[in-house]
């Protein structure tokens, strides 16, 4: 892969991770009853949820991955 390519996928992966976090962040202060009103916030629910039945999370990696 290009020097290029691989920078700019590290920046898209920090930022997307900052978002995932920032809205993590705000669902805990929110109420977990109320619906998410977006995509991040659907995104940031779904693997909640999927890592409390599970009892694992996943990482990073297999978040991009998948």
């Amino acid at each position: 892969m290009s020097s290029k390519y691989q920078r700019a996928l590290r920046t898209m992966k920090h930022y997307v991770l900052n978002v995932i976090s920032e809205e993590q962040a705000r669902q805990q202060e929110e109420n977990s009853t109320t619906k998410p009103k977006n995509l991040v916030s659907s995104l940031v629910a779904a693997i909640k949820k999927e890592s409390s039945e599970r009892g694992t999370s996943l990482t990073p990696n297999e978040v991009f991955d998948e």
